[in-house]
């Protein structure tokens, strides 16, 4: 007969053994996978107004966890050096407005995307290839600016201007980084115009 311990110290060296007792009852938790892909990260609000460096980590297409409104979230991680470098956070798109698809359109053909000849009469409609577009845009490196406007009845309204995209790739990873050697932006000091068209408030 195998004691307590002698059982211990056997499934600590083939962990499978201890495992698989679990075998007959694993299952995945639905709501658990689905609370993980709706994970929100901070938003552009938290950036002081200013130039950035940043690289994607992700772009998504979901849906609010309340209201089911279908959104493109732009997951991005700052690689400016700084007190922010290695945040990572987000940029939320809303299928509200023309403006605000047609700006979404731009801000991709700045990142290198042929958005400008998405058209049901190119054969190419804005709905089948953003979907297609979403795989590449991890790891691409762009420069940007924070601004943040006054709006009306004291509401504050924070944009993010896509200014250019960089040259070269980033590791993509979803962890904030320190400023240890992580992804240094380019030792360059740029100055780039604000963006010219304005964000929509939503």
């Amino acid at each position: 007969l195998h004691t307590v311990a002698q059982t211990k110290e056997e499934n600590s060296m083939n962990p499978a053994a201890e495992l698989s007792r679990w075998d007959d009852d694993y299952a995945v938790d639905p709501e658990a996978v689905k609370a993980s892909e709706n994970a929100q990260y901070p938003g552009i609000d938290m950036l002081a107004d200013g130039d950035y460096y940043f690289a994607v980590v992700e772009g998504l297409l979901t849906s609010t966890p309340k209201t089911g409104e279908t959104i493109f979230r732009l997951i991005l991680r700052v690689t400016s050096p700084g007190i922010y470098q290695g945040q990572v956070l987000e940029r939320v798109t809303f299928f509200r407005t023309k403006p605000s698809i047609d700006r979404l359109g731009a801000d991709l053909c700045v990142l290198g995307f042929d958005a400008d000849k998405w058209t049901p009469k190119a054969g190419r409609p804005f709905s089948k290839e953003l979907p297609k577009a979403l795989p590449k845009l991890p790891g691409i490196c762009f420069q940007g600016r924070k601004v943040t406007k006054d709006g009306e009845d004291g509401k504050v309204f924070h944009n993010l201007y896509i200014n250019r995209r960089i040259a070269g790739t980033a590791p993509v990873t979803h962890a904030p980084t320190t400023g240890n050697g992580k992804q240094q932006a380019p030792n360059a000091t740029v100055s780039v115009p604000a963006g010219t068209t304005e964000e929509i408030p939503f």
